[in-house]
């Protein structure tokens, strides 16, 4: 290995620094927004999107399994199956899966607030909402996860873990918080933002660290690190292609309804 990983965090971290930049136009109009308040249109917009993007979040953890195992990769295969019960909510007697959580808090959330009515993950498939992006970025996830190539699997993965963090804060600080006066009490409004909570008390920056040093321990020369390189920089491009179309989407929606005021 012609590199340690000092150096191997350095070049890859070079590329979330890109993908944060490239991904600003989204999370600034999003704070901005905050001010005043977002449309009922607009959130339904948002949800579709964010369901449709994270409805293969299991199926691509279980695509990890599958490689780690064939490949007796004990490191991947135990980080990817303590992440698929978490997914699951099998650990610490937690009794909802974290795609239970998502639906409801973002269909319970998109009720009490924007008088919308529930979706299921997989309603948001045939949504017309979708952006052609946001189709762009299921289609390089998955060719991604489906490689031959065992690095850009992990590549992939590691990604997504690392960039979560980020995104869950600023969807939560947007469509979420600025309207907790909405609910009854606090303990409710608690429950309403479970799955993002659950996410942002270290399980998703365990989870980017851990996927991190997987992606790692395969990178047995610099062609392995230029591989990963070039894998992460394809996932991390495509979702700030996402984000920016959102972005413009969100924007062009803009006085159609009546916004919904925070109680900021």
């Amino acid at each position: 290995m012609n590199t340690n990983y000092e150096e191997f965090d350095n070049v890859v971290q070079k590329q979330f620094e890109i993908y944060r930049d490239n991904s600003s136009m989204l999370f600034d109009y999003l704070a901005t927004g905050v001010e005043n308040g977002f449309e009922s249109i607009q959130f339904s917009f948002y949800r579709a999107n964010y369901f449709y993007r994270t409805y293969a979040t299991i199926p691509s953890i279980c695509i990890l399994l599958k490689a780690a195992a064939e490949r007796e990769d004990e490191h991947t295969l135990r980080s990817a199956g303590q992440n698929l019960q978490e997914e699951l909510g099998l650990i610490e007697g937690n009794k909802k899966s974290h795609a239970e959580l998502l639906r409801f808090s973002h269909n319970t959330h998109g009720e009490r607030v924007f008088n919308l009515p529930s979706i299921s993950l997989r309603d948001s498939l045939n949504s017309d909402f979708i952006l052609p992006t946001t189709k762009t970025f299921k289609k390089v996830q998955h060719n991604l996860y489906t490689s031959r190539n065992y690095i850009e699997i992990l590549a992939a993965n590691y990604a997504q873990e690392a960039a979560a963090v980020e995104m869950l804060n600023n969807f939560l600080n947007a469509f979420f918080k600025p309207y907790s006066g909405f609910y009854q009490s606090k303990q409710e409004f608690l429950d309403i933002i479970e799955y993002f909570t659950c996410h942002l008390d270290g399980l998703e920056q365990r989870h980017a660290e851990d996927a991190k040093r997987n992606l790692f321990k395969q990178c047995k020369s610099t062609n392995d690190v230029r591989i990963a390189v070039l894998a992460l920089k394809k996932m991390l491009s495509a979702q700030s292609n996402m984000w920016n179309e959102l972005q413009i989407g969100l924007s062009k929606l803009e006085n159609i309804e009546q916004i919904i005021l925070t109680n900021a």
